[in-house]
């Protein structure tokens, strides 16, 4: 079992865009996938409420405490963290995971705002001794906007080089209501879309490695 937190503490970032994706990637590759949803909106239940029965079975929980999580190898779980988490609560989710996953949106303000919530983050015990890796994911970017290029080169000036770019397209916001992934649409323009993705994917895979 691998578990994944997506988690920011600014809100609007598209954590649940990664969320809810990454737990389509899954199902579909047929692996048990579970989601579960820690933010009060509950935006990924929602989603996964909307799922057609057609399409291979996500498992969607809310979050609590004593949730009782699968243990096989086969497993994939997805945390869905609050909007606007706090280190204290990040910390405890991240005791139930893996890994975690950070998007970032090219704007100052959340330059800013993720650069602070990642030095708290990685102050914690598990991430600095390095047994819970902390990764970032430029979401919504675009290779040739100013801001683009500003939020790459600060993260690779301060060694957090993304594991992933993925573009800002009006695809996801067309798939938010539907239940339905990237992954799971057809066409070489929505290949083109899936392979933004892959390296995210290869660098959650190389936890199934160890």
């Amino acid at each position: 079992m691998i578990s994944i937190l997506v988690a920011n503490a600014k809100g609007g970032c598209g954590k649940t865009t990664i969320a809810t994706n990454l737990a389509a990637a899954y199902a579909s590759r047929g692996f048990e996938t579970w989601l579960v949803d820690a933010d009060r909106q509950k935006s990924a239940l929602g989603w996964a409420k909307a799922r057609p029965d057609t399409r291979p079975r996500i498992i969607a929980r809310a979050w609590k405490e004593d949730l009782e999580l699968p243990e096989g190898p086969g497993a994939r779980v997805i945390f869905d963290a609050p909007a606007g988490v706090r280190t204290k609560a990040f910390a405890e989710l991240l005791r139930q995971c893996d890994l975690a996953i950070v998007p970032v949106l090219p704007s100052g303000f959340d330059i800013a705002a993720t650069e602070r919530m990642l030095s708290r983050v990685e102050d914690l015990k598990p991430v600095r001794k390095g047994r819970k890796p902390v990764a970032v994911v430029m979401n919504r970017y675009r290779a040739a906007s100013r801001s683009g290029k500003a939020l790459l080169a600060r993260l690779t000036e301060t060694g957090r080089d993304p594991v992933a770019r993925i573009a800002d397209r009006a695809t996801y916001q067309d798939l938010a209501g539907t239940g339905l992934g990237i992954f799971e649409l057809g066409g070489a323009r929505n290949r083109q879309i899936t392979d933004e993705w892959k390296p995210l994917i290869r660098f959650i895979e190389g936890f199934a490695e160890d």
